[in-house]
């Protein structure tokens, strides 16, 4: 009997404890957006690695610096300069402008092919920079060598060394990865559902938090999705807000990243004395928050 007890104990502590994989999902890649916050004060907990780890950043303040969208080489300024990219990371920062990373993501690879397009300091790999593997697992690894069209060849090993669950901005978000270069920085990613990545390190003082259009449940319980129509769209005055959850705040941002107005607890906004263009409706509820882009006529 206590054989069998044990065995189920330790059963339900595998569960718990499970290691999540990173795994290919096409779905997490074009359409998606996010706004970008710099992470302020201590970053010590994202210093941990090992297994069910907790990276608690509910203190830090967080800074709106911009926005994120995954999007098609196609669509962009320069795709036709990198003809095998099939995917696109779009960065747009306030009092910097946009900037592009053209990648190939395949079932099995992510390799980047040419990033910061656009701006002040741009790279183009002459050797691809390989990002990730698939499948993932925690402690695996792999070594590459990339090369820049100005620079020399440069080793580098990427190791996923840490995975739990990562607290900030109000949000919880369970089976979280760290994959860390050396040398270089580390990454974090969502494999549930996969985000590209949730955050960067830049340096080591500087971290990037990449809130996506998706969040977890109220701290982590579920993986609730937050629910969101905006109609009329595009839009001259008024846009009503449907959505799964109960509205708390409504916010309109411009593309810069830059916040343009706040509602509270209200399912319909007026944009009339918007300019023309495009902006982002953001919302925060009882099940989390959500963001889409709406045209201003």
């Amino acid at each position: 009997m206590k054989e069998k007890l044990l065995s189920a104990i330790m059963a339900l502590s595998a569960i718990a404890f499970a290691q999540p994989t990173f795994n290919y999902n096409s779905n997490h890649s074009i359409g998606n957006t996010s706004i970008l916050y710099i992470i302020g004060g201590a970053t010590t907990p994202l210093q941990q690695a090992g297994a069910a780890v907790t990276w608690d950043l509910s203190s830090n303040t967080v800074t709106q610096s911009g926005i994120f969208d995954i999007v098609d080489p196609a669509t962009t300024p320069n795709g036709a300069n990198y003809p095998s990219a099939n995917t696109c990371f779009k960065q747009t920062v306030t009092g910097q402008g946009t900037t592009y990373t053209y990648m190939v993501d395949s079932t099995s690879i992510l390799y980047s092919i040419a990033t910061g397009i656009g701006g002040s300091n741009p790279t183009i790999w002459t050797q691809r920079d390989k990002l990730l593997s698939y499948p993932f697992n925690y402690m695996n690894s792999f070594s590459s060598v990339r090369q820049s069209s100005m620079g020399s060849p440069e080793s580098f090993t990427r190791t996923y060394d840490a995975y739990g669950t990562l607290i900030v901005n109000g949000k919880t978000y369970n089976n979280v990865i760290r994959i860390a270069k050396n040398p270089g920085n580390a990454m974090w990613f969502t494999t549930s559902p996969v985000w590209f990545p949730i955050i960067i390190q830049i340096n080591s003082t500087t971290f990037i938090y990449n809130e996506p259009t998706f969040v977890m449940g109220i701290n982590g319980q579920s993986n609730t999705v937050v629910n969101m129509f905006i109609h009329p769209n595009p839009a001259q005055d008024k846009v009503k807000i449907s959505t799964n959850g109960t509205i708390n705040k409504v916010e309109v941002i411009n593309l810069a990243g830059e916040l343009q107005k706040t509602e509270l607890n209200i399912n319909e906004i007026n944009i009339s004395e918007l300019s023309q263009g495009m902006y982002f409706i953001k919302i925060y509820s009882n099940k989390g928050t959500a963001i889409q882009k709406i045209i201003k006529n």
